[in-house]
């Protein structure tokens, strides 16, 4: 098993390779798609010898540092390193606890600024054909992601859904196609107009909650790269099965009523006197 852990400090002098300060055995990484169908920022831990050469640019940096770990060839985790440290010192320096997180922390971080044009008018949200009316690769380009930073391919256009006059954070989306008893029909291939109303979210807020809207949830993956999710698909293909043979011990199933998917409103009567 082959580790290669790299740094860069944004210091214009690119990757640095730090493999033989970490201490490999150390590695945690928590990951998980989802959190009640919000997105989640995804982490790696490990510990890594004292090296001057090392920690002290990392103690003294105002940058983003970015971190890549590949094991076997294959990426294993990008992201940013935290900036919060945890070392012991005796007679001498002690290992290192780094933590990172992916760049999710970054959307996180970020509030919305105004858009150009103030009005977008016919955008898909998402449109790989067609980029410059993709309104997901806008958003994202605005929070200064770049091409290589996002996969949405084999995702196709995110197409299919009721709407009219929806604020999405701080964001308004309309569309008026209707039928002929004036009722909303599906939406089409375009979403009519995305205007900026004001300033306020970030862009965590602001894609997560659009997303939610059409069943799906932004990640990021072991590349560094901005995918998304549908959480809800038409069809879903059944891969590997649990059975006796494969089974220690026993399976339970427990189902519990702790989530709703409805509400009761409740209003007071109104009397008027003449």
């Amino acid at each position: 098993m082959a580790w290669v852990v790299q740094l860069d400090f944004d210091d214009g002098n690119g990757w640095i390779d730090i493999t033989d300060y970490v201490l490999t055995e150390t590695f945690v990484r928590d990951r998980s798609l989802w959190n009640e169908l919000q997105p989640n920022i995804n982490s790696l831990r490990f510990e890594m010898i004292w090296s001057s050469a090392i920690v002290t640019p990392l103690l003294n940096t105002d940058n983003e540092v970015a971190v890549n770990v590949t094991k076997d060839g294959e990426d294993y985790f990008t992201g940013i390193v935290r900036t919060n440290w945890s070392f012991s010192v005796t007679t001498r320096p002690q290992s290192v606890r780094i933590e990172c997180v992916d760049k999710g922390i970054l959307l996180k971080e970020k509030k919305v600024k105004p858009v150009t044009p103030a009005l977008w008018e016919n955008y898909k949200i998402i449109n790989n054909g067609d980029i410059d009316s993709s309104l997901l690769h806008q958003l994202l380009y605005s929070a200064g992601f770049t091409s290589d930073e996002i996969n949405l391919t084999g995702n196709g256009e995110i197409t299919e859904y009721f709407i009219d006059g929806y604020f999405v954070g701080n964001y308004f989306i309309e569309d008026y196609f209707a039928d002929a008893e004036g009722e909303l029909t599906t939406l089409g291939d375009t979403i009519d107009y995305f205007r900026y109303v004001e300033s306020g979210r970030t862009y965590w807020d602001v894609i997560s909650t659009l997303l939610y809207e059409f069943h799906h949830i932004f990640y990021f993956n072991e590349s560094g790269q901005f995918c998304v999710f549908d959480w809800s698909p038409a069809s879903i293909e059944i891969g590997d099965t649990l059975d006796n043979s494969n089974m220690v011990g026993e399976l339970s199933i427990k189902k519990l009523p702790e989530k709703y998917e409805a509400m009761q409103v409740k209003g007071s009567g109104v009397s008027f006197m003449v």
